[in-house]
């Protein structure tokens, strides 16, 4: 069933993201990642095991560990959810006491297992010739390693003891004022400890045992940065920036800031939805773990826009928030006196906020009683101002002044040739 889910969503575009339904599959699929071996990468050590006084014999060991991503990426981003989990495949070979080689036969480990099963072919796990096999008892594989996480001035560290590690939830706190451009620092450091517990059996009829403990190591420091975004808004009535405004002319503008990418917006009036956009579609992509990333695309812009400050988001606000994402929804509407108008938007994670404000829509007036509808409603005109009846005053200009203003006009004209 969970095959099949997967199938449709890497097929199909799909309008709201499948955020949790993704969450958890992503984790579900990680659950195969516990043992995972990759010999590509894998790191090698080796030790030496003595029995008796001269003999010895090499026992080598491989791990390989990963960070294969976050059960939840949308668009390269990450996002505190609960349940946000980093996934590592991990995984050993431990290898053992090998058999003394010999031509025509097929090679097998001296265990406790092989001996209890009847020991065939035992003079090949006899290393120090006194007739008597030797074995490894017991061994085990420990991850002796701690995970790191880091955002900004918060700093946890958890045991490695699963390969899906949650984030705490400190950091995911922290991660919620994410700008949209800051990044969570996992770490992964430590040993692979490969212990074993060997029987140097000996005496009469091999009854005897001497047993005696080796450990050998391979150390890790593995890291990998994720982008997060952050769970913040921030609106600005962008006009009418009085909240009063010519009826002609109604515009509901507003400016979002925003720590995460948003993908739909709603704008209603006096309770009544009168617009709706769908910004983005999403898609899936799978990596070749099987883990699914969610993508998106940005639909047609028409009254709305979509820039991003990649460079140094500042905050704005009295609080210590700052924005990555910038929009600005454009709305025009009908109708004089006063509306409530509201826009909602929700981001790509499903976080949801909303704006909401009166507008006053009035007509103009002029002489106190003349509107442009012909109709006078104190409530939605806008008073004019009275204008004070005067007359002109004459101004008689004797002939005497335009006979020097002629002359005066000469002259200039005569020096200036």
């Amino acid at each position: 069933m969970r095959l099949i889910f997967l199938l449709i969503l890497c097929s199909l575009a799909f309008a709201q993201p499948q955020v949790g339904n993704i969450m958890d599959n992503n984790t579900d699929t990680a659950a195969a990642f516990e043992g995972l071996y990759n010999e590509s990468i894998a790191k090698n050590s080796s030790f030496l095991v003595t029995f008796g006084n001269s003999s010895s014999r090499n026992v080598s060991v491989s791990s390989s560990i990963e960070i294969v991503g976050m059960n939840l990426l949308l668009d390269n981003m990450t996002y505190p959810l609960a349940d946000l989990a980093v996934i590592t495949a991990r995984g050993y070979d431990a290898g053992g006491l090998r058999a003394k080689p010999a031509e025509g036969y097929l090679d097998f480990d001296c265990t406790y297992e092989w001996l209890m099963g009847g020991a065939q072919y035992a003079w090949r796990c006899d290393f120090d010739l006194d007739s008597c096999a030797e074995i490894v008892n017991r061994s085990s594989v420990d991850y002796d390693m701690n995970v790191t996480f880091i955002f900004k001035d918060t700093n946890e560290s958890v045991s490695f003891s699963s390969n899906i590690i949650e984030v705490p939830l400190s950091v995911r706190d922290a991660m919620r004022n994410s700008s949209g451009m800051d990044y969570l620092n996992v770490s992964i450091d430590g040993d692979v400890l490969f212990n074993y517990e060997f029987d140097d059996r000996s005496g009469f009829d091999c009854g005897g045992s001497t047993y005696f403990n080796e450990t050998a190591n391979i150390s890790y420091s593995l890291n990998q940065s994720f982008l997060v975004a952050g769970e913040h808004k921030l609106f600005f009535l962008r006009s009418p920036i009085l909240h009063e405004q010519w009826f002609r002319n109604n515009q509901f503008n507003v400016v979002v800031l925003s720590q995460s990418p948003i993908y739909l917006s709603n704008t209603s009036m006096n309770g009544n939805q009168t617009k709706s956009r769908t910004l983005r579609e999403f898609n899936t992509t799978t990596d070749r773990f099987g883990i699914v990333n969610i993508v998106s695309n940005l639909t047609n812009a028409t009254d709305w826009s979509e820039s991003r400050n990649i460079s140094t988001p500042l905050p704005l606000e009295a609080y210590n928030h700052s924005f990555s994402f910038i929009y600005e929804f454009n709305h025009t509407y009908q109708g004089l006196g006063e509306n409530n108008l509201t826009l909602f938007v929700a981001d790509s994670f499903l976080g949801e906020s909303s704006y909401e404000t009166t507008i006053l829509s009035r007509m103009l007036s002029y002489d106190g009683n003349k509107t442009q509808s012909g109709v006078y409603d104190p409530a939605v005109t806008r008073p004019s101002v009275e204008f004070n009846k005067g007359e002109l005053s004459h101004l008689e200009i004797g002939l005497g002044f335009l006979a020097v203003l002629l002359l005066l006009t000469f002259i200039n004209f005569w020096i200036t040739r």
